[in-house]
């Protein structure tokens, strides 16, 4: 299965302009999945540990035509 970036709220960080790799198989930031809904599922959460890697996942994953190069330094893997 997939690995997936959970943010510091517990929430998966598909956006607006994601579909979903999560359980729910939604479009959109309104129903993300929960870190423990994606273990069940098989993926593997991966969990930012501060606002700043949340800021540059939500920086890198908006759709502006511009190449980016995510850089995240804080990442940990799922709680137990």
């Amino acid at each position: 299965m997939a690995q997936i970036i959970v943010g510091t709220d517990g929430l998966c960080t598909c956006s607006c302009g994601d579909t979903c790799a999560c359980p729910k198989k939604t479009t959109g930031s309104g129903n993300r999945c929960t870190e423990k809904e994606l273990s069940e599922a098989g993926h593997t959460p991966l969990r930012l540990s501060d606002t700043a890697s949340d800021r540059a996942v939500a920086e890198y994953t908006c759709i502006d035509g511009i190449t980016k190069k995510l850089k995240v330094k804080c990442l940990k893997g799922p709680s137990r």
